[in-house]
């Protein structure tokens, strides 16, 4: 809507940068560095073999660990390549710096008037989604913590990881259950626990 009321702001270019964000774990900063030669092509296995396939690439002075930082497109951000290339600014694809934050705030604004609040959402809760989608998605922790470009494995465990308790139920199905019922301590009295001790 807002592309169609104010079409002298790059709205069509924040969307991008926004599914950008989603599908890449990049910090909005590193985000803002990509340009017309952040593409590198390597391979990605597939169900019908091994494909040719466009990842993107962040040299070590634009990342927050100083260490060169590569990703996978996913097909959403591949299908971009063409079009951001198309309309690059001087070579970067996303030449609205501080303009960003205001274009933000704007999509705040629409959804507290539609009755919703993302108040507490920022550009870089995006890279806290993609984190955790893919964590949900069953990528072990090793493989996440090099999609995040971080330094150490426990920085992405401490923080990258929200689960919740309906997510956690999975462990039912791997730990098994008694006959297809819950356990309790009245059917199990070797369960039993006495007031105020914990089971280890």
């Amino acid at each position: 809507a807002r592309t169609h009321k104010e079409p002298q702001r790059p709205w069509a270019r924040l969307r991008m940068y926004i599914r950008l964000l989603l599908d890449t774990a990049f910090r909005r900063g590193e985000a803002l560095t990509l340009n017309t030669n952040s593409v590198r092509w390597g391979d990605r296995e597939t169900d019908t073999g091994t494909v040719r396939w466009p990842y993107l690439y962040l040299p070590k002075e634009v990342t927050k660990n100083s260490k060169p930082h590569m990703v996978p497109c996913s097909e959403a951000v591949a299908g971009m390549l063409d079009t951001l290339d198309a309309q690059a600014v001087g070579g970067l694809w996303f030449p609205i710096g501080a303009s960003a934050w205001y274009m933000w705030s704007n999509i705040r604004d629409d959804v507290k008037a539609m009755g919703g609040n993302i108040d507490d959402v920022g550009l870089h809760t995006l890279r806290h989604t993609c984190l955790t989608r893919l964590a949900l998605g069953g990528m072990e922790l090793l493989r996440l913590s090099k999609f995040a470009n971080h330094s150490d494995v426990t920085i992405t465990a401490k923080r990258y990881l929200h689960l919740s308790p309906n997510e956690l139920g999975g462990a039912v199905d791997i730990l098994g259950t008694t006959g297809g019922k819950p356990a309790n301590s009245r059917q199990n009295p070797e369960l039993s626990v006495m007031p105020n001790c914990s089971i280890y």
